[in-house]
């Protein structure tokens, strides 16, 4: 196993840590977690993983497994910081709830009316846009990651260049996911405190539950001391990769926590809004957060990972879906290197986080997901007196997800195939690579340039993306991006009629880029 003798190390509790509840054993089924966990890294190749479960108000477990970073000694436990990622979302609503709590906002309140400089592309949705709507990803917009993916702007920026953005979907009526309004709603939340978000969730949340390792920067973790290192695997080698800054898209998806620190979180959230008596939200805004509003299509691929199925939903902040027969309330996060799951069932008042250190190609997570919440669901059923359910066969979740990712890898090198084969050889640009140099410019990503570089083209569009330009047929251009994140783009030039370059087109990531400068 290539992360090395780390993993031999287990550094893990069942216990009542924190909180006067009395302690809570772990049911029956969950004996063999150790031995579970150990293997779904071995699965996947997963250098580290750190996981937390509460159950009757008290933290059973929290603990970590593996090791931090490739290659080294230093091991991961409870007390190891990870990138949250999206499952800060439910953060910025619990937030946005206590706004609710003390009347300063509504959640259907109008956000032009609240936000000034807010603006959809379509004056009609400006006007009837709601805080409701900012919440439950139903903006109608595209998903447009790189208004604050390594383009420099700040939250302000990204909320003014919102009604440049094209609109595939139509709003309140389709599901699109959208880390912008999650930012948005950042921004509204400092207007109407005159407090930014960053420091209103670590003075409203963090520092009432204890979480004092908690925070919303991507430089504190990777200055932090016990941290978990990002992982890709890259060309087949599992490496170590850059953090990249996420402190512009922080209400989306920007916190970083511990398991033992998650755990306090989710005793907040399964208690209603009260930690240790105080009681920090009320119980009808924490749950309205948690109330499904936009409909979330999935198809028979999903059932392979959740038996009987019957409804999926946004809630905000939360999805919202059944999973044998309960109620189930989660969220995922993952970005450059890192993969999360936060989840809770309520009627079993039961929560736990997943949090590892690898991303793509990475389902270790959410198998140790369904096994916990597998044995404390089986255990429930299999008492005296509990009614009899279906859809309670035991599955291998390893092998399940095993398999969906499988198959996810056969249709990724299918398309890499098909992309290769379109490849018309033999051709040429139309122009000499020199007519390609200028400045390029999108009135909602900001600015793009193209240089050359010892004969060849390079693209930069932010202040930071940037790559080698290829030729791959005509005049398009393969653009190597340098990070597993991002692969590779093909970008074709648009030529006018005096056979001037005029634009530039990416496929499948950023719009076009007009030429405003050669």
């Amino acid at each position: 196993m290539r992360w090395g003798a780390g993993l031999a190390r287990t550094a893990f509790v069942f216990a009542a840590l924190s909180n006067p509840a009395a302690a809570q054993a772990p049911p029956p089924g969950l004996s063999h977690l150790d031995a579970f966990v150990r293997a779904a890294m071995a699965a996947w190749d997963v250098p580290g993983v750190a996981v937390a479960v509460v159950h009757g108000d008290s933290v059973v477990l929290a603990g970590g497994w593996g090791v931090r970073r490739s290659g080294q000694e230093a091991a991961v436990d409870q007390h190891t910081l990870f990138g949250i990622m999206s499952t800060t979302k439910a953060f910025t609503s619990t937030a946005v709830a206590m706004l609710v709590d003390e009347g300063l906002i509504g959640w259907d309140d109008r956000v032009a009316e609240l936000l000034p400089g807010f603006a959809m592309p379509d004056p009609w949705v400006t006007r009837e846009f709601t805080v409701r709507d900012l919440l439950s990803h139903r903006a109608g917009l595209e998903r447009g990651d790189f208004l604050w993916f390594g383009s420099g702007f700040d939250r302000g920026q990204i909320v003014r260049h919102l009604r440049h953005l094209d609109e595939p979907g139509s709003f309140r009526s389709t599901y699109g996911y959208s880390n912008n309004m999650y930012i948005t709603a950042g921004e509204l939340i400092e207007t109407v405190t005159g407090t930014s978000w960053d420091r209103f969730v670590d003075q409203r949340i963090f520092t009432p539950l204890g979480m004092s390792q908690t925070n919303t920067t991507t430089d504190a973790l990777v200055d932090a001391a016990n941290m978990a290192a990002p992982h890709e695997e890259i060309g087949g080698t599992l490496q170590v990769v850059r953090m990249r800054s996420l402190d512009n898209e922080a209400p989306g998806g920007a916190i970083n926590s511990t398991a033992r620190e998650m755990a306090e979180w989710l005793r907040l959230q399964l208690r209603d809004g009260v930690h240790n008596g105080d009681t920090l939200v009320s119980a009808a805004a924490l749950r309205e957060t948690r109330r499904p509003q936009t409909v979330i299509p999935f198809d028979d691929a999903a059932l392979a990972t959740n038996p009987g199925m019957h409804f999926l939903f946004y809630a905000m902040g939360w999805t919202v879906q059944d999973y044998r027969g309960r109620e189930l309330i989660q969220h995922s996060g993952g970005i450059d290197g890192l993969r999360s799951r936060v989840a809770l069932i309520p009627e079993l008042d039961l929560g736990l986080v997943v949090l590892t250190n690898k991303g793509r190609y990475n389902s270790a997570f959410d198998a140790i997901r369904n096994e916990v919440l597998d044995a404390y669901i089986f255990a429930a059923t299999e008492s005296p007196n509990a009614p009899r359910q279906a859809n309670m066969e035991r599955v291998d979740w390893i092998a399940r997800f095993l398999d969906r990712d499988h198959h996810a890898r056969a249709v990724e090198a299918d398309t890499l195939r098909a992309r290769l084969e379109a490849r018309v050889m033999g051709t040429a640009p139309s122009l000499p690579l020199s007519a390609y140099v200028g400045s390029y410019e999108s009135e909602a990503f900001g600015d793009a340039l193209v240089t050359l570089r010892d004969g060849r083209l390079w693209v930069q569009v932010g202040p930071s993306i940037q790559g080698p330009l290829e030729h791959w047929h005509y005049d398009t251009f393969r653009a190597d991006w340098g990070n597993p994140y991002l692969g590779w783009s093909l970008v074709t030039f648009d030529l006018d009629a005096q056979a001037r370059v005029r634009s530039m087109d990416w496929e499948g990531w950023w719009p076009k880029y007009r030429r405003v400068r050669p």
